[in-house]
């Protein structure tokens, strides 16, 4: 069996009162990835290379008790900071970027924060609960099948000030019949065939290409 991954995506009308209280997560999602950048800044300073995602592990909790702004915040969405942080500065490391990751400013209007889909985090045809906010309402959109495993969710606040969710789910799928890499075909626990690369047709279906997990 392998994975298909699908996402959703939802517009949000939010209430004076629940928007307020997104754009207080958001500003400490910034307020808590700016923290680790300096704490990064200042170990590269230091010895000349950049903490490792345990270290940074390590310093978090630290991190969090200097700001009595992050403490209301699920320490599970700031954490998400240290992984996006370790990510740029891999990056970097590996010749990726050349230049530091550059601190997140108020005026970015455009961000997010992802929480995993379980506990109060759900979401249901007419509305959204989210980071500890209920019922914030949803415009309608695409319905998920009740066999796809849901995953997280992403709320984003988009430069114009419209919020979104979107929804990343999991399907189970069966692995095909047959596989075509360059010319070759085969049954998974057979034998490999060789046919012709012309032959593009196999049980009535065109297969150009074709992956196993």
């Amino acid at each position: 069996m392998s994975s298909v991954y699908r996402g959703y995506k939802y517009r949000l009308h939010p209430t004076p009162k629940q928007a307020g209280q997104l754009d207080e997560i958001l500003s400490a999602v910034r307020l808590a990835y700016n923290m680790l950048l300096d704490f990064s800044i200042d170990q590269y300073g230091r010895n000349r290379q950049f903490p490792s995602l345990g270290e940074l592990n390590a310093a978090f909790p630290d991190i969090l008790s200097r700001q009595d702004v992050l403490s209301p915040v699920d320490p599970a969405i700031l954490q998400k900071s240290v992984q996006q942080l370790d990510h740029a500065l891999r990056s970097r490391e590996s010749g990726g970027a050349r230049q530091l990751p550059r601190h997140k400013s108020a005026a970015d209007l455009r961000s997010s924060f992802t929480v995993p889909y379980r506990g109060e985090n759900t979401l249901s045809i007419s509305c959204l609960n989210i980071a500890g906010i209920h019922n914030i309402r949803i415009a309608p959109g695409p319905t998920v099948h009740s066999s796809l495993v849901r995953l997280s969710m992403t709320l984003t606040r988009t430069i114009s000030g419209k919020y979104l969710v979107s929804l990343l789910c999991r399907q189970s799928a069966p692995a095909p019949a047959w596989f075509d890499v360059s010319g070759i075909r085969y049954q998974p626990h057979r034998p490999l065939s060789v046919v012709p690369a012309s032959a593009d047709v196999c049980h009535g279906k065109t297969l150009r290409s074709a992956s196993y997990h």
